[in-house]
């Protein structure tokens, strides 16, 4: 593996390149918008989800609780972002350095990355708050020409009904605290699953076995890519600390969000069934956990 991985949230960008090269250089234009379509489902269900979350803490849909109010993705000590403004009305933010666009970059997937960028913000932040709030995304990092993603976000209490206006302005506001932040394992683990499953529900819907069949591939080659690095690992690092750390199931655990972990339904989501979280089993975990 020619990348590093630094933990789980790498791991999921590499789970992110390694379906969308699939769907890319097996089915092509059609391919590409299945893979829009899957992030588009994962963007809206995590949007659902972090809306629960805000009412359930009786907090308003604004755009500074959606930030200041925990979150539902860990966040990455090599992420810098120059937060320019922070309102319940507006958001404005530039990021400077992304480890998943860096990844991506390195693995060839830059375009492919990009689509994700043009499709889950758009979705995501109008599943949480309202399908009236403004996403602009005037840079990418993943464009070649961009050296940094930046982000403007309005919510007008001017272009919500009266519902809208109540629901997003007039509950409670977060003092920082009012949701406990969870950990990193628990946050990565939900958003392996939710995509892995949109994925599998559109890939079999759209190509049916041949597609299942394509993407058991891109699963089995991932698996077979982790595993070699982590191998690596253990041959480079045998005399140091490392090696009880790849050892431990703690480890295992970071890495692989889902492990042992595939009857979890609140995990897993409302998309996924049975067979999905088999497919997983048995052309993942099981294949990466035969190798180690």
């Amino acid at each position: 593996m020619n990348v590093d991985i630094r933990n789980s949230i790498d791991a999921w960008a590499l789970l992110y390149s390694s379906i969308a090269k699939t769907l890319d250089q097996k089915f092509g234009a059609e391919g590409r918008s299945v893979l829009r379509r899957s992030i588009r489902g994962y963007a809206a269900e995590r949007g659902n989800r972090r809306k629960a979350e805000l009412c359930g803490n009786g907090l308003s849909l604004d755009l500074r609780n959606l930030i200041s109010a925990g979150c539902d993705f860990p966040s990455d000590h090599r992420t810098e972002v120059e937060w320019i403004k922070i309102a319940p009305q507006e958001l404005f933010a530039n990021v400077a350095h992304c480890p998943l666009a860096t990844l991506w970059a390195n693995e060839g997937a830059s375009d492919l990355g990009c689509i994700y960028c043009e499709e889950f913000y758009h979705a995501y932040f109008k599943s949480t708050l309202s399908n009236r709030v403004q996403v602009n995304l005037t840079q990418m990092m993943t464009h070649e020409r961009d050296e940094l993603c930046r982000i403007s976000l309005y919510l007008r209490p001017a272009n919500l009904d009266e519902a809208q206006r109540k629901i997003c302005f007039e509950m409670g506001e977060t003092s920082g605290e009012a949701i406990e932040h969870k950990p990193t394992k628990h946050l990565i683990r939900s958003q392996w699953a939710l995509f892995y499953t949109h994925c599998y529900v559109n890939i079999q819907n759209q190509f049916g076995d041949k597609g299942l069949l394509a993407f058991k591939e891109a699963l089995t080659g991932f698996s077979d890519r982790l595993a070699a690095y982590i191998l690596r690992l253990r041959r480079e690092d045998a005399c140091s600390e490392l090696v009880t750390a790849i050892d431990a199931e703690d480890f295992l655990a970071g890495i692989i969000p889902l492990y042992s972990c595939t009857s979890d339904t609140e995990v897993w989501g409302d998309s996924s069934t049975s067979n999905s979280r088999a497919f997983y089993l048995s052309f993942f975990e099981r294949p990466l956990l035969e190798q180690l």
